[in-house]
């Protein structure tokens, strides 16, 4: 407990400048020792760069950790690390961001806040209309209509009109599908919300 103590006093005690080189030489080391496998330094790394105010690396390191998480089901970290992301990403509307915004929409809304995902999968939807990247509009809308009609029964969040209406536009794109997943989520979720609309 006292060692923690010291440490917080010595740390508070530093400038800025000198926490920014202080987390910058962390993370190179890190990088440095453990090159030949970061999976378990990929948390580290995006926090001792984001501290270094190096933002790429951080969010490319979040983006890695976030994806390491959800691979063995901690949601909450997975979804802590793509909020970290998003705050660095403020700003660039590129495909990347509207990525990260899908995925956290993603596990939030089977996951965790279904609330929060279903806000976050319709921002990526957005994103990816204004980036024209059709299948991507497609596997959100998909996704949407999913998260809509996956709620508990007769639940606020559960909205099958709404449902539905994302999984006609997602049928309603007649391209190739490249991620088999994104068409079986389509598939799934139009069958549940068609089983809803028969109970309700």
């Amino acid at each position: 407990f006292a060692h923690a103590l010291v440490r917080s006093a010595v740390y508070d005690a530093l400038d800025t400048n000198t926490r920014l080189r202080l987390h910058g030489r962390i993370a190179a080391a890190i990088e440095e020792i453990h090159a030949h496998d970061l999976r378990a330094h990929l948390g580290e790394l995006a926090h001792h760069f984001r501290e270094a105010g190096v933002s790429e690396k951080a969010i490319e390191y979040s983006h890695r950790a976030a994806k390491a998480a959800y691979a063995v089901f901690a949601y909450a970290v997975s979804a802590a690390h793509w909020r970290e992301a998003l705050a660095l990403s403020e700003g660039q509307n590129d495909a990347r961001r509207a990525d990260m915004l899908f995925r956290l929409g993603r596990v939030a809304a089977f996951h965790l806040d279904p609330a929060e995902g279903v806000a976050r999968l319709e921002e990526s939807l957005s994103l990816y209309r204004e980036l024209r990247n059709d299948e991507k509009v497609a596997a959100a809308n998909a996704t949407l209509g999913l998260a809509l009609a996956a709620h508990p029964e007769y639940s606020p969040g559960m909205n099958v009109p709404r449902s539905l209406e994302h999984f006609r536009q997602a049928l309603a794109w007649k391209g190739e599908w490249t991620n088999l997943g994104g068409l079986g989520w389509l598939h799934q979720g139009l069958a549940l919300a068609l089983f809803q609309v028969v109970r309700i």
